[in-house]
């Protein structure tokens, strides 16, 4: 069996990697195949060998939420991230602008002298306004780390939580003790930068899920069908095989149908790309989706809904934006051993500062991780 899914929560291609490694191992998954553009994943199954609310409850409990696939969801989904993606941007970005001017105030200090009190003053007001940013705009990449370690799986999420809260972690304990470097102006700047390039990684993939569902929105909802007691208006879905639809001057074709009038003027761009309207005659095939730019014609109803060229296309699509080149495949191998391999280089750098500088082992090792 074959379901269609939207993966709530993937942030990155680390995500479907995850995903994909771990269903993978699963008992009666045949294949599973996430597109980390527009979060659709196609899940197939032995039903014999494995239940779906097994699988689901597996991505689940790795921190995402399936839910089956629909243009409605899919497109909920894509505004509540829009939103709350902007909304961590703008809160980093604000709230670093103010910690920055904090720090260059102590930088300009330290050369030219300044008040214990006024540099502790600095430096509590810089931990009031460093803090929601951590823990706000910061949050995704904190629970993503989580998630990896949670699974074994080390991401990229994880050394950079690492640093984020390493570095706020050691400010906030200077501070309380009156000693000591503070790095709040360093973590805030670290997530304003991390959360840009997720907003504009998110605003990419929206983008591409746009552009690979326009199609879909060329086909009208309703349409006229011409039945023995006249015209009623129905849904696109209960058109059958045979039916007479009529299509008005200016109205999409609602499916893919024989032409049934002697003429007709068929804008056939959203196929072609042609902007000039062509001509059809009785017995020509329409296809769902193209515009009537003539008079008002009727059609016999050949193929409808996942049946029609334009469904076909979409599903073309989709294949193609599932299916990983080479490159992507041998850069999802070798990512987790890249951050394992950073996040050892880091702990074997302290335990050498340790030993030969232990008053600059923090900052080397939190540099070794940014």
């Amino acid at each position: 069996l074959t379901a269609d899914l939207l993966i709530q929560g993937v942030q990155c291609a680390a995500c479907t990697w995850l995903i994909e490694h771990t269903l993978a191992k699963s008992a009666g998954v045949e294949s599973i195949a996430v597109n980390p553009v527009t979060t659709r994943a196609e899940l197939c199954w032995d039903p014999q060998r494995a239940h779906l609310a097994e699988l689901l409850q597996t991505i689940e409990n790795l921190g995402y939420m399936p839910v089956p696939f629909t243009e409605q969801e899919a497109q909920l989904a894509t505004e509540k991230e829009k939103r709350v993606t902007l909304r961590r941007l703008l809160v980093a970005g604000l709230g670093m602008m103010q910690v920055v001017s904090y720090a260059i105030a102590m930088y300009a200090g330290a050369f030219q002298g300044m008040d214990p009190d006024i540099q502790e003053f600095f430096r509590l007001i810089s931990l009031i306004v460093a803090t929601p940013i951590i823990l706000y705009s910061g949050a995704p990449f904190f629970t993503g780390a989580w998630r990896n370690i949670r699974s074994l799986h080390m991401g990229m999420d994880v050394p950079v939580a690492l640093a984020i809260g390493a570095a706020w972690t050691a400010s906030v304990w200077n501070t309380f003790a009156g000693s000591g470097e503070v790095y709040f102006d360093s973590a805030t700047m670290f997530v304003f930068f991390l959360s840009g390039t997720r907003y504009l990684e998110a605003a990419g993939r929206h983008r591409a899920f746009d552009l690979t569902h326009a199609l879909a929105q060329h086909i009208p909802c309703t349409a006229t069908r011409l039945a023995k007691n006249g015209r009623e208006e129905v849904g696109v879905m209960e058109l059958e095989p045979g039916d007479t639809v009529l299509v008005a001057q200016g109205s999409a074709f609602p499916a893919d149908g024989q032409l049934r009038d002697d003429m007709a003027q068929i804008d056939e761009a959203m196929l072609t790309g042609e902007s000039v309207p062509v001509r059809r005659r009785a017995g020509d095939t329409v296809v769902a989706g193209t515009v009537n730019t003539g008079a008002a014609v009727r059609i016999c109803v050949d193929k409808i809904g996942a049946d029609t060229v334009i469904a076909q296309i979409g599903r073309l699509s989709t294949q193609a934006g599932n299916e990983k080149p080479r490159l992507a495949q041998i850069t999802d191998r070798i990512a987790a051993v890249f951050v394992t391999a950073v996040i050892l280089t880091a702990a074997l750098t302290g335990l050498f500062w340790w030993q030969t500088d232990s008053s600059r082992a923090f900052e080397i090792v939190l540099t070794v991780l940014v």
